[in-house]
């Protein structure tokens, strides 16, 4: 810690370790991660600009196709889209 007591540091750290070991955090991440692709997968099945969704723990990822073809990508559209809602993007 930048506050000149190194046992204050050590404090804080056995707090956060405790935590840590004691929560379930990993199965929560895991458990609505799943949640989560299960609903994106649901939209996917009824909405065609959807061609695919890939999830490990909480980071997610959706492909946005023209008329459920994965061999078309809608990266201008996805651009467009993302860029207007302030969302990170990989294209």
């Amino acid at each position: 810690m930048g506050n000149g007591h190194p046992l204050a540091g050590l404090c804080a750290r056995q707090d956060l370790l405790d935590v840590l070991e004691g929560e379930p955090l990993l199965a929560n991440t895991v458990a609505q991660g799943d949640y989560f692709r299960h609903g994106l997968q649901g939209l996917a099945r009824r909405h065609g600009w959807i061609g695919e969704v890939r999830q490990f723990g909480l980071f997610l990822g959706v492909a946005l196709v023209h008329d459920g073809d994965p061999a078309r990508p809608a990266a201008e559209a996805t651009r467009r889209w993302c860029s207007s809602a302030a969302m990170w993007t990989s294209l």
